[in-house]
């Protein structure tokens, strides 16, 4: 949509402050994990949440300060998948209304994505794409998996979403460097190349060290 509406130069800022904005994930994850461990799901979403907002004020500076300072989310994440083991739970139950959290999923994401494009001439395209790493869909399921499904399951999932981390950065980091030189439908085939090579490494990767 930026690129559509504000050209290249623009989304690849946007991008350059998406691929920070993906700190956000990460911390979401990671802190809605550790508080689920004793907290309820109310209480360990608080948690994550103010985590996530205080990744995003420091992602947006750092990224004012130094444009490429959000590609310290590769080696973040990889360090979080090595160290987060995932528990093997035989009595955590199914997760329950899934057709109804897939319709959350596509409202909240359609939602995020008109509401920053909108807002891109007030907010400016770095801090557009920094605010496009918020976790909707995770600060939704999450708490709906740890409630019907119990901790375990939850975890789980937010590991599961860690995983794509990397791969959405290098999207967002290629796609920055890309768009200018080589244009919108070059730049976006690379990128989406890219992010399905490391992908597909990370899933590999991460299944190894379970």
């Amino acid at each position: 949509m930026l690129l559509v509406a504000e050209g290249p130069s623009a989304a690849a800022v946007t991008a350059q402050g998406a691929l920070a904005g993906q700190v956000m994930v990460l911390g979401f994850a990671c802190a809605y994990a550790i508080a689920s461990a004793r907290a309820t799901p109310l209480s360990s979403l608080v948690a994550a949440l103010v985590v996530t907002a205080g990744l995003g004020a420091g992602a947006h500076v750092a990224t004012g300060a130094f444009t490429w300072s959000g590609l310290a989310v590769l080696p973040m994440a990889l360090v979080a998948l090595r160290l987060w083991r995932t528990e093997q739970d035989p009595t955590t139950a199914p997760t329950k209304r899934p057709g109804a959290q897939l319709v959350v999923r596509a409202v909240l994401a359609g939602v995020l994505v008109a509401g920053l494009s909108t807002a891109s001439h007030l907010l400016g395209a770095g801090l557009v794409g920094v605010l496009a790493g918020v976790p909707l869909v995770m600060s939704v399921v999450a708490p709906s998996i740890h409630r019907d499904a119990g901790s375990p399951a939850a975890r789980s999932m937010l590991r599961g979403g860690l995983t794509v981390v990397p791969g959405t950065a290098t999207f967002a980091a290629v796609l920055a460097v890309t768009l200018v030189p080589l244009g919108g439908p070059v730049a976006f085939a690379t990128a989406g190349v890219a992010m399905a090579l490391v992908n597909v490494g990370v899933t590999r990767w991460g299944d190894r060290i379970r």
